[in-house]
C-alpha cells in the first residue's frame, strides 16, 4: 500500500489553538501522470468535502488492490482556518477575519519569476519536471507570517508538483461549471463535457485576483505563452463549481 497522510502545522491563531492541513497521497511520484484535488477553500461550501470523502474511500480501495498508476494528492478540507469560523452555529469560512481578505484571493503567482528565468536563460529547453522544480523553488522562497499566508503557501506547494490541479467549490445557487485559463481552453472544455457541466468560463491569462488555480496556471501559462511547451505538455488547473 502506498497511502501516506501528511499533517502540516499552521501557525497558531490564538493561545492553546493548533490547526493543521491534512493531505492524503497515493501512488508514486515517478510513475506516470499526477493529480491534486482539494475542497473547502471557501469553508462554507460543503459539497466538495463530501465528494472528496467518497473519492478518498475509492482511492484507498484501489491502493489496497495495487491499482493506482501515477500519483494523487487529496486535501479533503483545504481551509481549517475557515472551518473554525463558527458564528452562532453556521460556518462563515469565506473571508479571513484578520483582514477581511477572501481566502481564494492573493495567492502568490509565478509569472514574473518564470518570465525572468526565461529572459535570463541561455537555453529555454527544459522538461516539464524541470519546470516543476523551478515553480517549487519559487514557492519555497515565499515569506509567510500569518496563519492564512502560511496555509496558502503550503497548499500551493502541495499542488505545484502535479500535472492536473482541481479546486472544488460550490456556490449557493449555480449550475456546474469550470473556470480555467484561456491557454487551456481545449482541456477545460473537455473537462466540462466529462463532468456534464453546461458552462466553461475561460478567463484571460492576466485576469488577476490571485485565485488558487492561478498559481499553477501562471507558471505553466508563462512557459506556454513563450512557446516552450504546448497546451498538452503543460500542466492544467481549474476551479470546479459543483451544482449549487
Amino acid at each position: 500500500m502506498s497511502h501516506r497522510r501528511l499533517d502540516i502545522p499552521l501557525p497558531s491563531p490564538a493561545p492553546g489553538v493548533s490547526l493543521n492541513l491534512v493531505a492524503h497521497q497515493f501512488g508514486n511520484r515517478s510513475n506516470g501522470r499526477s493529480a491534486y484535488l482539494h475542497a473547502g477553500l471557501h469553508a462554507d461550501e460543503h459539497p466538495g468535502l463530501l465528494v472528496l470523502q467518497h473519492l478518498l474511500e475509492q482511492l484507498q480501495q484501489l491502493d489496497a488492490a495495487g491499482a493506482i498508476d501515477g500519483f494523487v494528492t487529496i486535501v479533503p478540507y483545504a481551509n481549517p482556518i475557515g472551518m473554525s469560523q463558527r458564528l452562532f452555529g453556521p460556518i462563515a469560512g469565506r473571508f479571513d477575519f484578520d483582514n477581511g481578505e477572501n481566502f481564494n484571493r492573493n495567492f502568490r503567482l509565478l509569472d514574473e519569476r518564470v518570465a525572468a528565468h526565461i529572459a535570463n536563460a541561455r537555453d529555454g529547453k527544459m522538461t516539464p519536471g524541470e519546470w516543476k522544480a523551478l515553480f517549487a523553488d519559487s514557492l519555497a522562497q515565499i515569506v509567510a507570517t500569518s496563519p492564512a499566508q502560511v496555509m496558502k503557501r503550503e497548499l500551493a506547494r502541495l499542488a505545484i508538483e502535479h500535472d492536473i490541479v482541481l479546486d472544488l467549490h460550490c456556490d449557493t445557487d449555480c449550475v456546474p461549471h469550470v473556470y480555467a485559463s484561456e491557454l487551456q481552453r481545449q482541456r477545460a472544455t473537455e473537462l466540462a463535457e466529462i463532468m456534464g457541466a453546461p458552462v466553461a468560463l475561460i478567463e484571460p491569462r492576466d485576469a488577476g485576483g490571485g485565485a488558487f488555480d492561478q498559481v499553477h496556471s501562471s507558471g505553466w501559462g508563462t512557459v506556454q505563452a513563450a512557446g516552450l511547451l504546448s497546451e498538452n505538455e503543460s500542466g492544467f488547473s481549474a476551479t470546479i463549481e459543483l451544482r449549487g
